[in-house]
C-alpha cells in the first residue's frame, strides 16, 4: 500500500490541486466574488495544461498504470476532449484485465462509478457493482460483512481476519451512486428543495428498488417495480414518488418524458 502511495503521489497531488481550484471557483462565484473566481479559474487552467503536458499521452495512456489514476484524471477533466475516449477505453480494459474487478483506493473510488457512467461505460460500472470476487463490495457481503471495511481484503477467502477497521465509510461511497442511479434520487437545488427522480430501471439489472431520504423539508421516497414482460417484450413499470411539502420533483416517467410535481404521493405507470 505504501509503495502504491509513493508511485502515485506525483499524479494525485496536482489532480487534487485542480479539484481544489475547481471547488474554490464555484464557491467564489456563489459568494459573488468574481475576481477570486477568475483567479482560481486561471489557476485551474494552468495546472491542467501542465498536468496534460507532463502525464497524458495522445493515445490516452499514462505511465502510472493504476485504475485510480485514470479515474481521477478523467474526473478532474485533466485530459483533452479528443483523448478522453481512448483513456476511458484503457480504463475499461484495465478493469477487464483485472477480472472485472476494481483496483481503486480512498481518493479515487468515490469517482469510479460516475466516471464510467458519464463516459459511456455504464455496463462496466454494473459489472463492478455485482462482482463478488475480491476486491469488490459484494465480496464483503459474501464474507459476512454488515459494514464497510477499511481494506477490500480485510477478511481473506479462508476467513482469516486482519487488523483493519471493519466500520470504515470510505469505500461505502458507492451508496451515494446507488441512491442517485438505481434509486434515481438526484438533488438539483440545495437541501432537496428541488430534486430529480430518474432511476436506471432498464440498465441496472434489478426488478425493483426503493430509496428514502430525510431532507430538511421532510422524507423523500422513491420506489419502482418492474412487472412481467408481455409477449411483445414490453414490460410494465410502477414508479412511486413521495414529495415533501414546499418542494418540487422533476420525475422521469415511463416513455422518456418528464413531469414536475409538488408535494404528495405520485404514482406513475407505463411500459418499457
Amino acid at each position: 500500500m505504501l509503495d502504491t502511495a509513493y508511485a502515485t503521489m506525483r499524479y494525485v497531488a496536482p489532480a487534487y490541486y485542480v479539484f481544489s481550484a475547481q471547488m474554490m471557483t464555484l464557491i467564489a462565484r456563489a459568494l459573488g466574488k468574481d475576481e477570486d473566481a477568475a483567479r482560481y479559474e486561471e489557476l485551474f487552467a494552468r495546472i491542467r495544461e501542465a498536468y496534460i503536458a507532463e502525464y497524458v499521452h495522445e493515445d490516452g495512456t499514462m505511465d502510472a498504470n493504476f485504475q485510480g489514476i485514470y479515474v481521477i484524471t478523467l474526473q478532474m477533466g485533466l485530459v483533452p476532449d479528443e483523448v478522453r475516449p481512448f483513456m476511458v477505453r484503457h480504463l475499461c480494459d484495465m478493469i477487464a484485465a483485472n477480472g472485472d474487478r476494481l483496483d481503486t483506493g480512498f481518493l479515487s473510488v468515490l469517482f469510479l462509478m460516475d466516471v464510467l457512467c458519464d463516459n459511456g461505460a455504464r455496463d462496466v460500472a454494473y459489472r463492478l457493482l455485482y462482482q463478488t470476487g475480491c476486491p469488490s463490495w459484494l465480496y464483503e457481503v459474501e464474507m459476512g460483512g454488515t459494514t464497510i471495511w477499511e481494506s477490500w481484503g480485510a477478511v481473506d477467502e479462508n476467513g482469516g481476519v486482519s487488523t483493519y477497521s471493519y466500520n470504515h465509510y470510505a469505500f461505502g461511497c458507492v451508496a451515494d451512486w446507488m441512491y442517485r442511479t438505481i434509486g434515481g434520487l438526484q438533488m438539483t437545488e440545495p437541501g432537496y428543495r428541488h430534486f430529480r427522480v430518474a432511476p436506471d430501471v432498464e440498465g441496472c439489472g434489478l426488478a425493483h428498488a426503493a430509496t428514502s431520504l430525510e431532507s430538511p423539508y421532510g422524507r423523500i421516497e422513491v420506489a419502482w417495480e418492474l412487472g412481467t414482460a408481455t409477449g411483445d417484450s414490453a414490460q410494465p413499470l410502477h414508479l412511486r414518488v413521495i414529495v415533501p411539502a414546499n418542494t418540487q420533483a422533476e420525475v422521469w416517467v415511463p416513455g422518456g418524458s418528464t413531469v414536475t410535481v409538488g408535494s404528495g404521493t405520485h404514482d406513475f405507470f407505463g411500459m418499457l
